[in-house]
């Protein structure tokens, strides 16, 4: 009896760190935070990184809800400003910050391609995804205490992401923006993969899109 009592405890000690059901990980956000969580996992899925990007926009502002006020880091993932301005080689300076901070508040393209170039730069320069998520928090001092429990915390979620998938892919009426591919073949010289895109976007519309050199 004290046996089966132990295996029933560790059972819903265990659902109730990463076995939450996928009914009341969806009744945790509002329509708005779940398209951003479902747009995430699509723009993430043209690099193979869905559950992690879909992680990072959780983490970083709740799905969406908090996007920065005072702090040097925006946006639904949290971007760094000078890490930002530094990639687009800009001059440090108060306005081009406030510029950025609008940027990476309301415009979708430049954030989320922000936000993928980040990932992929440290996924060359790490050799597992743990150190990954921890850089992305932490930078070159991914080992530390904060960097080490945010990567922790993001591979919880990743395992409840994993889990509720469906839900993603099962998304309804989601468009992703062009633009975002065209970003980060510009920042980093990686394309997406189609063939986890067809039924978002066209590709050929992007392959014959412009962008502006200025972002």
């Amino acid at each position: 009896m004290t046996r089966i009592f132990l295996v029933l405890l560790i059972t819903l000690i265990t659902d109730s760190t990463f076995g939450m059901s996928c009914e009341k990980f969806r009744s945790q956000f509002s329509d708005e935070q779940f398209q951003v969580l479902s747009k995430s996992y699509h723009y993430g899925l043209a690099y193979n990184m869905e559950n992690t990007l879909t992680a990072l926009a959780w983490t970083e502002s709740s799905a969406g809800r908090f996007l920065g006020s005072g702090d040097p880091s925006y946006g639904v993932y949290q971007a760094y400003i000078p890490t930002v301005v530094n990639r687009l080689k800009l001059k440090h300076d108060p306005i081009v910050h406030n510029l950025l901070k609008v940027e990476l508040k309301h415009n979708e393209a430049f954030y989320t391609a922000h936000a993928i170039t980040e990932v992929l730069y440290w996924k060359e320069r790490r050799d597992i995804w743990w150190n990954t998520w921890a850089s992305y928090n932490g930078g070159y001092r991914y080992e530390h205490y904060y960097p080490q429990q945010y990567a922790k915390k993001i591979y919880e979620r990743i395992k409840i992401i994993n889990k509720c998938s469906h839900l993603f892919v099962m998304a309804p009426t989601l468009s992703l923006n062009s633009t975002t591919f065209i970003l980060v073949a510009k920042y980093t010289g990686k394309l997406p993969n189609y063939s986890n895109l067809e039924r978002f976007i066209d590709k050929h519309y992007f392959i014959g899109f412009v962008y502006n050199p200025i972002i």
